[in-house]
């Protein structure tokens, strides 16, 4: 389920569902720990805490914010592996084609402002 949630997120926005991908990624980590806690016999809210660390941060790319949210979420006594996950997560190169408005980033660090900068979808 958790595997499955990951690939149908970036769909359903894409296809013009309004939401983000934060808190359906916190889902899939969840989904994801536990399965890997009843296949391994790990401890479930341990499991769960390291996965959604390391998701949150590939997807973000801020570990000390992933760390503040799931702080929230999860026990304290995993902070540091979920602290530890998240700048592995952060750390873990994505494949340019993966990301959404690769080339905006760019411009904006360019000097551009946001409205001079073509949007995915917008015509050419």
């Amino acid at each position: 389920t958790g595997v499955l949630k990951l690939f149908m997120g970036p769909l359903c926005i894409n296809g013009g569902w309004r939401g983000g991908n934060i808190f359906p990624v916190i889902f899939s980590g969840v989904a994801v720990g536990l399965g890997v806690s009843l296949l391994s016999g790990i401890d479930p809210a341990f499991s769960c805490a390291v996965i959604c660390g390391a998701l949150c941060a590939s997807i973000m790319r801020k570990p000390l914010t992933v760390v503040m949210l799931l702080v929230l979420c999860f026990p304290v006594k995993a902070l540091v592996f979920v602290a530890l996950a998240a700048v592995i997560g952060a750390e873990m190169p994505i494949p340019q084609w993966t990301r959404e408005n690769a080339g905006a980033d760019d411009a904006l660090q360019e000097g551009n402002t946001a409205a001079d900068v073509p949007q995915a979808g917008d015509a050419a």
